[in-house]
């Protein structure tokens, strides 16, 4: 059995390269939420592949905004909390797995409540972490608080 010596800057690279994918799930969360549009679509690669069941997959950014449209004209607010995130780096790649309990108000004026998993791809380039895919995985869910 052989023992993979791993240096402290290399732990260190990757340490630094899950906090940059960690802020990519916040960025994803926060531009949607509070309406920050641009912090959203700066999270994605340009060659990027978005996949929500309910909506539809979007390959690359313009079909990625074109989504977009589509979430911003289904809700007025949304509230996305992410947890249990586990994130794996393998150089300049890396993947994750996400829970998430997304809350929204409707253009209807309905509430609904939803839960999934969203499992990622992410790419470095030239220095900078993207999602190259993200894909959701709805979980079942009612809750007596929206009925």
């Amino acid at each position: 059995m052989s023992i993979i010596q791993v240096s402290l800057e290399e732990k260190i690279e990757r340490l630094e390269a899950i906090e940059e994918i960690r802020k990519l799930i916040a960025n994803y969360c926060h531009g949607v939420d509070k309406k920050e549009y641009d912090l959203f679509l700066n999270i994605w690669h340009k060659e990027a592949v978005f996949d929500v069941p309910h909506i539809r997959v979007g390959s690359g950014i313009e079909e990625i905004t074109d989504m977009l449209e589509t979430i911003k004209s289904n809700s007025k607010e949304s509230y996305h909390h992410i947890s249990n995130s586990v994130i794996e780096v393998n150089g300049n790649t890396a993947s994750g797995i996400h829970d998430v309990l997304f809350g929204r108000l409707l253009a209807n004026d309905e509430y609904s409540l939803l839960s999934g998993t969203y499992r990622d791809e992410y790419v470095e380039e030239n220095g900078r972490w993207y999602v190259k895919k993200r894909a959701f995985t709805p979980h079942p869910i009612k809750s007596p608080i929206f009925d």
